[in-house]
C-alpha cells in the first residue's frame, strides 16, 4: 500500500503542509501563552496593591476621624457636661451629624469607668464596655483599631435593623481635657459593608473580587458570591465572620487564606481553588496593623480565556486542514 506513489505523495503533502502548523501549536502557542499569563498575573497584581492600598487609605481615614473628632471642643467637655443641659445636647447632635455624613453606624463616647456617657444609640447609654480592646487600648492614649467581633449588644445590621451578633469593627481614640488628662474614649462603630461596596469599585472581570480574611482565615468582607455559597449551605446570613476561606475538597484554608494567614504576600499563576471549589487565579497582601488579608481572585476559566479559545481554534484548524489536505492530495 505505502509503495505505491500516490501514497507516498499524499502523506509527503500531508507532512509538509502540517507541519508548520503543528510547530506553531507546540513551538509558537505555549509562548503566547506564558506571555499572556505574565500579563493577566500582572493586571491581576496591581489590582491586588490596588485595594490593599485603598483598605489601609480607608482604614487611615477612620482613624483620623476619630482623632479629629475627639479632640473637638465640645466633645472633650463631656465629662463637664449634665445630661440635661444644652451642651450635652449639642454634643449629641454633633455625633448623629458625624455618624450620617459619614455612614457611622454608632458614634459612643465613654468615660474613664468604661460606661458609655452619650451615644447615638440611646439604648447603650449607661452600659459598661470596660472588657472590650477599643476602650482598653484608647484609654491608654492610642487611637486604635478592634478586632472584627461578633456584638455581645444589640448593633445594627446591613439591613437596618439591630440584632446581636452583628460583625463589628471599632475605631477608638483616647478623649483628653483641657490639660490633656485622659477623660473617656470616643468610639466608632465602622459599617464593614460599606468598605465592601466600597472594594466591589474596583472591577476584575465578571467573575473577579477582592475580599478580607483574619487571621484566623475568617471573611471579614462581603463575597461577591453570597447567594451562591448561601444556597451551598456555606452561610446563614453573611460572609462576614460566618464564612471560613477553605478549600471545599480539602477543608483547609484555600492557598491564598493559608499564606495570609502565614504574614505572606504573593500569588498563583496557575490555579488553586477557592472556597467555592472553583479553580481561580488569586493575588494576596498581609496588612500588619489591621492583622487582615486582602485577597484579590478571579476563575481561572475567565482570565486564561483567550489564550483556552487561541488553543481551540489551532486544532480545529489544524484537523479541518489535515481533511481538506487528504482530499485535494488524493484528488
Amino acid at each position: 500500500m505505502f509503495n505505491s506513489i500516490k501514497v507516498k505523495l499524499t502523506i509527503i503533502f500531508l507532512l509538509w503542509s502540517l507541519v508548520p502548523l503543528v510547530m506553531l501549536r507546540f513551538i509558537v502557542y505555549p509562548v503566547v501563552h506564558r506571555a499572556f499569563e505574565q500579563m493577566v498575573i500582572q493586571n491581576l497584581t496591581g489590582v491586588g496593591h490596588k485595594q490593599s492600598e485603598f483598605v489601609s487609605s480607608w482604614m487611615k481615614e477612620r482613624k483620623n476621624d476619630a482623632a479629629l473628632l475627639a479632640s473637638d471642643a465640645c466633645i472633650m467637655a463631656f465629662h463637664r457636661c449634665p445630661t440635661d443641659s444644652a451642651e450635652f445636647k449639642r454634643i449629641l447632635t454633633q455625633l448623629e451629624f458625624v455618624r450620617d455624613t459619614h455612614g457611622y453606624k454608632d458614634i459612643l463616647i465613654i468615660d474613664k469607668e468604661g460606661k458609655v456617657k452619650a451615644g447615638t444609640e440611646k439604648n447603650l447609654v449607661g452600659i459598661y464596655l470596660t472588657e472590650f480592646d477599643f476602650f482598653q487600648e484608647a484609654i491608654k492614649g492610642k487611637v486604635y483599631v478592634s478586632k472584627v467581633t461578633p456584638s455581645t449588644f444589640p448593633a445594627l445590621n446591613e439591613f437596618g435593623d439591630r440584632e446581636y451578633g452583628v460583625p463589628s469593627l471599632f475605631v477608638s481614640s483616647a478623649v483628653r481635657d483641657e490639660g490633656y488628662n485622659i477623660q473617656g474614649v470616643l468610639a466608632l462603630q465602622v459599617a464593614l459593608v460599606t468598605l465592601s461596596n466600597e472594594m466591589r469599585k474596583v472591577k476584575l472581570g465578571e467573575t473577579g473580587e477582592t475580599y478580607l480574611v483574619d487571621k484566623d482565615g475568617l471573611m471579614i468582607t462581603e463575597s461577591k458570591f453570597i447567594n451562591t455559597i448561601r444556597q451551598m449551605g456555606l452561610i446563614k446570613k453573611r460572609t462576614s465572620l460566618e464564612l471560613k476561606v477553605i478549600d471545599p475538597t480539602t477543608g483547609k484554608l484555600t492557598r491564598a487564606a493559608e499564606e495570609c494567614v502565614r504574614g505572606k504576600e504573593g500569588y498563583d499563576a496557575k490555579g488553586y481553588l477557592d472556597y467555592r471549589g472553583v479553580r481561580v487565579l488569586g493575588v494576596w497582601h498581609w496588612l500588619s496593623e489591621y492583622g487582615w488579608g486582602v485577597i484579590s481572585e478571579i476563575d481561572l476559566e475567565e482570565a486564561y480565556a483567550a489564550p483556552s479559545g487561541m488553543q481551540r481554534q489551532f486544532l480545529v484548524t489544524i484537523f479541518v486542514l489535515a481533511g481538506v489536505l487528504v482530499l485535494v492530495s488524493i484528488y
